[in-house]
C-alpha cells in the first residue's frame, strides 16, 4: 500500500500451486465456446482442451499440466490477498498473462473472486484502477464525459455472480 505500486497478478500461471488455467479448463466447458472454436485453430483448442500435458503427452508449450485436486490450486489464497490489499488501499490490477484470447481474462477474474472479493470490487480493479495504473485514468478506464469509452453490454449482471463476465452481448467502441 504504502509504495504506491499496482500489484497485478497472473493467477492463471501462478507458481508454488497448479496454474488456475488448468482449473478452469478443469472447470468450463471450454469445447462448446462458439467463439473459440471459430477463431482458435483446431489443433491448438485440442491440445490445450482434452490433453492438458503430463509426462506421456506434454503440453505444446512443453509444460507438464497434469489434473489437480480442487484444494491443491491456491486461488482463494492469493484472491485473499488481493482482497486484504485492496481493503487496505493498496491497488491491484488484472492481468491473464496472454492465457486463452477471449476466456483467460475472464478466468483472472474469477480466480480473484475465489479469495472473496465482491463483483463490483474486482471490476473496479479490471477498469479504472487499471486505468489509472497505466497513467490513462484521465482518458479510459470509466464512464465520464470526455473520456474515450468502450462499453460492453453483458446478458447477466456480474454483480450478482462475477462468471457473467462471459455472457457478452455487444460491444460499443469509442
Amino acid at each position: 500500500v504504502e509504495s504506491g505500486i499496482t500489484y497485478t497478478p497472473t493467477l492463471l500461471v501462478s507458481y508454488g500451486s497448479p496454474w488456475m488455467e488448468n482449473y478452469w479448463y478443469e472447470h468450463e466447458d471450454v469445447f462448446h465456446e462458439a467463439k473459440l472454436r471459430r477463431f482458435t485453430p483446431w489443433n491448438d483448442l485440442d491440445a490445450k482442451i482434452f490433453r492438458r500435458g503430463g509426462t506421456n503427452n506434454p503440453a505444446p508449450n512443453g509444460a507438464q499440466a497434469g489434473w489437480f485436486a480442487d484444494n491443491q490450486y491456491a486461488a482463494n489464497i492469493s484472491g485473499a490477498d488481493i482482497k486484504n490489499l485492496v481493503a487496505a488501499g493498496g491497488r491491484a490490477g488484472i492481468g491473464s498473462h496472454g492465457q486463452l484470447q477471449g476466456l483467460g481474462y475472464h478466468w483472472e477474474l474469477w480466480s480473484i473472486a475465489m479469495g472473496g472479493m465482491a463483483p463490483h470490487d474486482i471490476l473496479r480493479i479490471a477498469t479504472i484502477t487499471g486505468a489509472w495504473s497505466l497513467g490513462l485514468a484521465n482518458e479510459v478506464g470509466s464512464l465520464e464525459p470526455g473520456k474515450q469509452a468502450d462499453l460492453l453490454v453483458l446478458d447477466q449482471n456480474p454483480l450478482e455472480d462475477i462468471h457473467n463476465t462471459k455472457s457478452l452481448r455487444y460491444v460499443m467502441k469509442n
